[in-house]
């Protein structure tokens, strides 16, 4: 598979977020950055396509974790 765009694996990763949140956050409380990374591992695990996506030297972690904390879906 080629490489995602930035934008595209933005996109991707959110919805799939959305999905996999609820099922490991309580609903009591905010996800924290601990869940974010969680949610990560997951990724590479199930989903390592999501994270194919160009870096300009950067951690793809630290890109999808600065996602999370834009979209308000994770405190820091």
């Amino acid at each position: 598979m080629a490489a995602l765009t930035k934008s595209e694996a933005r996109k991707m990763i959110i919805q799939e977020w959305k999905k996999w949140a609820p099922k490991h956050v309580p609903s009591r409380r905010k996800a924290s950055g601990d869940d974010g990374m969680t949610f990560y591992q997951y990724l590479l695990k199930e989903h390592p396509e999501l994270l194919n996506f160009k870096t300009q030297g950067g951690d793809p972690w630290q890109t999808v974790h600065g996602w999370l904390l834009q979209e308000h879906q994770v405190a820091d």
